[in-house]
């Protein structure tokens, strides 16, 4: 059954990352003790899952970490676009609201690649200790 599931989520990643991603979202928004604060270690644990379910290797491993992390970077999407929808009302030069703008949005894609980056690390880590453990890829030799 495990080997079935593992099968699974190496042939079709997104099936992992979306749950994964999505409830590692609601989960960083519910904790959040104020708006503004998310922690994000629960990526972590979703990435190294991830990384554990796989089965070719490190590269799918990170396919599946950095999928899962993108789709649970959403909290730092939102919090930003509530942040984006007051620029506009600032008594300010049109110039200076386009400025704050692109550096939002240069944030949010720094916050996401950093989510998502989390997210592809753990699960190499995830699938390293899959590995060590015996239940990674088959790498036994035959004696004759």
């Amino acid at each position: 059954m495990i080997g079935a599931l593992r099968n699974f989520v190496t042939d079709h990643p997104w099936a992992y990352a979306l749950p994964a991603g999505l409830g590692s979202a609601a989960y960083v928004l519910n904790n959040a003790p104020e708006t503004g604060v998310l922690d994000y270690n629960i990526i972590l644990w979703a990435g190294l899952i991830g990384g554990v379910l796989t089965v070719d290797g490190r590269k799918m491993a990170h396919r599946v970490g950095l999928r899962t992390g993108l789709v649970a970077s959403l909290p730092v999407v939102w919090n930003i676009a509530t942040v984006g929808a007051v620029i506009p009302t600032f008594d300010q030069p049109l110039w200076f609201g386009v400025v704050q703008t692109v550096l939002l949005l240069a944030a949010v894609t720094i916050g996401v690649l950093l989510v998502a980056l989390a997210g592809a690390l753990s699960a190499a880590l995830g699938n390293w200790l899959s590995q060590q453990l015996g239940s990674g890829p088959a790498s036994s030799t035959v004696q004759t």
